[in-house]
């Protein structure tokens, strides 16, 4: 949670696992959370982040494949922001 806040600005709680992958680098490992936005906007530490932006869920960019970690947190984020807005 605090790297969050150091990289870009936000303050988040409520996390969920979601799973994890190899990192680039030996004998590192890549964890995925979907976390709770509590507060806070946008500011991006320059050295850690080049770019950061809002998207709604249903109009998102070109996503990674769901066998990479990124698309994964992706997909379950849709999924379950689409489940709480069906009637």
């Amino acid at each position: 949670m605090r790297e969050v806040y150091e990289e870009v600005g936000l303050k988040v709680g409520a996390l969920e696992y979601v799973g994890s992958q190899s990192w680039p680098f030996p004998g590192q490992l890549m964890i995925g959370y979907l976390a709770e936005w509590q507060g806070g906007g946008l500011c991006l530490d320059p050295n850690e982040i080049e770019e950061a932006n809002w998207f709604h869920y249903s109009s998102l960019p070109a996503i990674p494949p769901i066998q990479t970690l990124s698309g994964r947190l992706i997909h379950t984020f849709v999924e379950k922001a689409a489940a709480k807005n069906r009637p």
